[in-house]
């Protein structure tokens, strides 16, 4: 499947998620489960162009209206230092409506480009934003393994 193809379907899913408490975690599971797949998707070359910017984000509004469509998505503890220094690991916090809004944000930045720019131009960004949005899908992952079960 073509990234643009996942990455429409989670936003679409996004403006409309299920009423129902487990069937919203479990299409949110199997959306994040998609865009986890995308990265290997993302074959392009680098569109040298000038090419314009998506507009501004207004991220409060994206944040409140995510927290109206999942209500009980808030702070969850993380750890730190995963994988290093194993015994010296400290607890930390995330939050998965912070990460719902910043994938949401990153993915239209994408769409954008897409639509917009080029479909080098569109991956190449979302190729360079990859560890922060990848670092929220895995965090939201996590926290939905908890918030379900």
């Amino acid at each position: 499947m073509e990234p643009h193809v996942s990455i429409q379907a989670f936003l679409q899913f996004l403006t409309d998620p299920p009423a129902d408490r487990v069937e919203r975690g479990l299409a949110l599971e199997q959306h994040l489960d998609r865009l986890a797949w995308v990265r290997h998707e993302m074959e392009s070359a680098f569109d040298g162009r000038d090419l314009p910017d998506p507009p501004a984000k207004d991220y409060a509004a994206t944040r409140a209206t995510l927290e109206s469509r999942f209500p009980g998505f808030g702070w969850y503890h993380t750890v730190s230092k995963v994988g290093q220094e194993v015994r010296e690991a400290e607890v930390g916090y995330g939050d998965a409506l912070d990460d719902l809004a910043d994938i949401q944000g990153d993915l239209e930045e994408f769409l954008w480009r897409w639509e917009h720019n080029s479909h080098d131009d569109a991956l190449f960004h979302l190729r360079t934003l990859m560890p922060h949005w990848m670092g929220h899908v895995r965090g939201l992952q996590r926290f939905l393994g908890d918030w379900l079960w």
